[in-house]
């Protein structure tokens, strides 16, 4: 036999990441709509926001794309299904295969090009999944910023451990966060302080320490770093030592007052970089939905 190969994988594959992005629409739903009540629990002082108006759009969007992928890997694989290798011929020519899935022979031209189109779909469906959860990933982190600006109450706890549990310990919470986007896009004060706040409770919780920091700058500069310091407090270059348990709001609001004061920076031109200890090997991200 010239060669052969497994196409149960692509298409398993596929769906899983299809059935991952739909479950991320759903919680993505749920999840902004319980920030959005949560912060508008005092209307005369609304706690902002920003860039989640649009996040479960940017979620079903992905996870759309996700599930045409996978649609077209389904087509394809039942079509490949039919030119599988009989399994009297894998248990004679390839005994240490069979039983391992379907098989079809590499023996010619249009068969080869379905199985690349099945593994191309497969990609597909897995980087769409991958911008699902991501986008989820974001609205938990701002939910966490939310959080660090409410009263606490049972109500602030319940969205501190939504969001957390999703960061933490769920399907989502998969690869480096440092691969996240931490752009900032609030305009105003308030909304960049929530931002902050949110990335600051995800460094508490998910980082790893002495060897990842984040970092504060504007125009390409760092002005500021965030580090671990004794006993989980933190440490903010330039501003002081925040000891356990760290007041999040606190400490952001210190830390604006010095980049417009002292660094004279506008809030909305700050930068915010997850930073990692470079060992030479790098990182990436274990998620079976990553480019």
């Amino acid at each position: 036999m010239a060669g052969y190969t497994f196409i149960d994988d692509d298409f398993e594959v596929a769906n899983d990441a299809a059935n991952g992005a739909a479950q991320a629409y759903v919680v993505a739903l749920g999840l902004y709509e319980l920030i959005d009540r949560f912060r508008f629990r005092d209307p005369s002082a609304p706690v902002p926001a920003p860039g989640t108006d649009g996040a479960p759009d940017d979620v079903r969007q992905a996870a759309m794309a996700a599930l045409h992928a996978a649609a077209s890997a389904r087509f394809l694989y039942e079509d490949l299904f039919t030119r599988t290798v009989p399994d009297d011929d894998v248990e004679r020519d390839l005994p240490e295969v069979a039983g391992l899935g379907a098989i079809v022979a590499l023996d010619d031209e249009q068969t080869i090009a379905d199985c690349r189109s099945l593994n191309d779909v497969r990609v597909a469906a897995e980087r769409a999944a991958g911008e699902a959860v991501r986008a989820l990933r974001r609205v938990a982190q701002i939910g966490l910023g939310v959080a660090q600006y409410a009263y606490e109450d049972d109500d602030t706890e319940l969205v501190e451990r939504t969001c957390i549990t999703l960061l933490v310990d769920s399907p989502a919470a998969v690869g480096h966060p440092a691969l996240d986007d931490h752009s900032v896009r609030g305009r105003t004060r308030p909304e960049v302080a929530v931002e902050l706040a949110g990335t600051v409770a995800r460094f508490l919780v998910t980082a790893e320490e002495p060897a990842t920091w984040l970092e504060i700058g504007a125009d390409g500069r760092t002005l500021h770093t965030i580090r671990f310091a004794e006993g989980r407090g933190l440490h903010v270059e330039g501003l002081g030592t925040f000891q356990a348990p760290v007041v999040i709001s606190e400490m952001v609001e210190a830390l604006l007052d010095v980049c417009i004061d002292v660094d004279g920076v506008s809030p909305s031109d700050l930068q915010v970089t997850w930073a990692v200890e470079d060992h030479g090997d790098g990182y990436e991200d274990d998620s079976p939905y990553f480019d």
